[in-house]
């Protein structure tokens, strides 16, 4: 078993610790034990190691929603002035985009981080009836 291995499967506060030297670690140290692992870090800490600080977390993003299909038309229309209607425009030619805005529009709420709302916006980037940046014109608050 390799030091990822057993970091993963035991994550204890002596594997944490190891997280962050585990790049020093060489690769045919194979603790046998969680004892072991911790014998390996101490003789490292007596021995003037220092561990790396633990990279911060990064902040949660939290999805843009919107309680009816009203208040997503007017996000879709203060972002990208002019897609709305190029959307409408391209689904009363196209039955597969016509079911899709159509069933969007039914939902009720509008999930921007829902598969397929995001599968949604990705051919209609790949059709060319908007650009990539203003889908992610879109997709940001």
């Amino acid at each position: 078993m390799n030091l990822a291995l057993f970091i993963r499967k035991n994550p204890s506060p002596q594997t944490l610790l190891a997280r962050s030297y585990a790049a020093t670690c060489p690769e045919s140290y194979e603790p046998a034990t969680e004892a072991e692992a911790a014998a390996w870090e101490s003789a490292q800490l007596a021995a003037g190691w220092t561990p790396a600080p633990l990279p911060e977390p990064e902040p949660a993003v939290a999805p843009i929603r919107f309680d009816n299909w009203l208040d997503f038309v007017r996000h879709v229309q203060a972002k990208a002035p002019g897609v709305y209607e190029r959307v409408v425009g391209a689904a009363l030619q196209s039955p597969p985009l016509f079911i899709w805005l159509s069933k969007a529009m039914g939902q009720g709420e509008m999930f921007l981080d829902h598969p397929e709302t995001i599968a949604g916006f990705a051919a209609l980037v790949s059709g060319g009836v908007i650009t990539q940046a203003e889908r992610d014109a879109i997709f940001t608050r």
